[in-house]
């Protein structure tokens, strides 16, 4: 673990409507065995279908930025929307499940502010992170490049269920 230091959100979210995520990623059937749940075979491969969900998180934080900014963003916004129109609330209940489930239990630091006259919470706050380059580098090294056929189901694959989502 290394300490961390702010990247610039320009680095993290460019000045564009895509996601600043790596998509989707292979793995050897090997590691796809090691998982705790199923994840599917990529059709014509021996490889697997996976993501890290620090990427989907980041997605998800980008939505929600994007979603502030409509103006902006409304077509990219619309293009993710599906019939019920919860893509944004599914990146909130998602962000809000990854922060209780990762429970950061960095200390706040509460300081006097004398041109304020007030103590005050000091957000520079430190943390002890992951290596986020190296995480960033093992999504670009496994990024599946090749079209993904979505619509082919592969023998064994596991099936989703409606009911099985929240």
């Amino acid at each position: 673990m290394k300490q961390y230091t702010p990247i610039p959100l320009s680095m993290i979210f460019p000045l564009t409507p895509h996601s600043p995520d790596f998509g989707i990623s292979w793995i050897t059937s090997s590691e796809a065995s090691q998982l705790p749940n199923k994840t599917s075979a990529i059709p014509g491969t021996d490889n697997f279908i996976t993501g890290l969900d620090v990427f989907h998180q980041l997605h998800c934080l980008n939505m929600i930025r994007q979603a502030l900014h409509p103006h902006y963003y409304k077509d990219h916004l619309a293009s993710h929307e599906d019939s019920e129109g919860s893509h944004v609330g599914h990146c909130i209940e998602h962000l809000r499940l990854a922060i209780m489930c990762n429970a950061d239990i960095s200390t706040v630091y509460w300081q006097w502010n004398a041109r304020k006259q007030v103590t005050q919470a000091d957000a520079r706050i430190t943390h002890t992170c992951r290596d986020f380059d190296a995480i960033r580098e093992w999504g670009m090294e496994r990024q599946v490049t090749e079209a993904f056929d979505y619509e082919t189901f592969v023998d064994g694959n596991p099936v989703f269920s409606e009911e099985d989502y929240v």
